[in-house]
């Protein structure tokens, strides 16, 4: 997948964007701990369409 790929997903998605904070990797829900490294360090942003 591509910068422009994830850009544009984040940016046409109304939804939460969750993220680990020890290896990075996006989560498609909220979870307790990252799938990838077992980390519960997990973000969780929320981003404005209206803009």
């Amino acid at each position: 997948m591509s910068l422009k790929d994830v850009l544009t997903g984040l940016l046409t998605d109304d939804g939460p964007h969750y993220e680990c904070r020890n290896c990075g990797t996006t989560l498609e829900d909220a979870e307790d701990s990252c799938p990838n490294c077992d980390s519960s360090e997990i973000a969780t942003y929320e981003f404005d369409s209206d803009s």
